[in-house]
């Protein structure tokens, strides 16, 4: 499920790109209209996933796998593009940049960041966003859960109408993450009840969800929550999609995939370098996971160099 969200996203914006410049995707967008839905996918997976990991790891632990995780490699990708595209870029205004990136800052004060270019990423931001809060996000979590069901309800709503609120008030790029908090809570509380063995609560929430998704006025919303009880009845199915490894590949690979495909689709499809869409498409999602695979590995000989730096210093 990673992994088609992550395919999800890449498609969604070769489409909304190869649209913008003029090749015809029509009949195709209409299938990937909404990006937003994989977004859903990848976060609710995401905080069911951290509250995994939250409770099997100290604090100081869960935030080093974090640290791994994501920065070696955003650096890497900062590193080319600021290479490739934003050469011309001040070196003090490159640094402002991956400062505010890596940060989270960018969340909130976006239109100042690649002035010089065009890269439009504020999932990195958001997520690790996510990740320097969670423990916080985890406590409340809990909390909330410990007073019981009505109020998990009560306090999801609350989420539901802060998260439109802001996300219709214009705050952007930050009402794109304000508007997955229910997203985010609802992840967390599966992992929590499911450990406890409440699967009816699971059950209920999910059909709660939809029902209240039905009844929103907000579209982003609305997908968000009706998507919930297909997620979970899609995943008592236990049906082995068409290419399954290749997928479970994508979504292992996802976060590497993600930002090489950013890349690809803000500069190589404006081009028009290739003019037949599927034709496109395929280039696109190979080439990302190409370039995802060497960001991997870049990743691996970072962290074996900083084992023989260290082995180097204790000898």
């Amino acid at each position: 499920m990673m992994g088609l969200s992550m395919l999800w996203i890449v498609i969604f914006h070769i489409c909304t790109w190869s649209d913008a410049a003029g090749v015809n995707t029509f009949r195709f967008l209409k299938l990937f209209v909404d990006g937003s839905i994989g977004v859903d996918v990848f976060l609710l997976l995401s905080a069911y996933g951290l509250q995994a990991s939250i409770e099997k790891n100290r604090i100081s632990k869960f935030y080093l796998n974090r640290i791994k995780r994501l920065f070696p490699v955003y650096f890497f990708f900062l590193a080319t593009l600021f290479l490739t595209y934003e050469n011309d870029c001040p070196f003090s205004r490159m640094m402002i940049q991956t400062l505010y990136q890596i940060t989270g800052l960018s969340l909130f004060k976006y239109q100042d960041f690649f002035s010089c270019g065009f890269c439009f990423d504020w999932f990195t931001p958001a997520i690790i966003t996510i990740y320097l809060f969670f423990p916080l996000i985890s406590i409340v979590v809990k909390k909330v859960i410990s007073r019981g069901f009505s109020f998990e309800l009560f306090f999801l709503i609350l989420l539901i109408v802060f998260g439109v609120w802001v996300r219709e008030n214009k705050h952007f790029p930050f009402g794109l993450l304000a508007l997955r908090f229910p997203i985010l809570f609802l992840g967390c509380t599966f992992f929590i009840h499911l450990k406890n063995g409440a699967l009816n609560k699971v059950l209920s929430l999910c059909f709660i969800s939809g029902c209240i998704g039905l009844l929103t006025g907000n579209l982003e919303m609305k997908r968000s929550l009706i998507l919930l009880p297909l997620l979970l009845a899609f995943s008592l199915t236990r049906f082995n999609l068409p290419l399954k490894k290749i997928v479970c590949r994508v979504g292992k690979h996802s976060y590497e995939i993600y930002l090489a495909h950013i890349i690809l689709v803000a500069f190589f499809i404006p081009s028009k370098t290739v003019s037949n869409f599927y034709l496109l498409c395929i280039i696109t999602l190979i080439s990302s996971m190409i370039i995802a695979g060497f960001y991997y590995y870049m990743n691996y000989i970072f962290y074996y160099f900083c084992g023989f730096v260290k082995k180097a210093i204790n000898a």
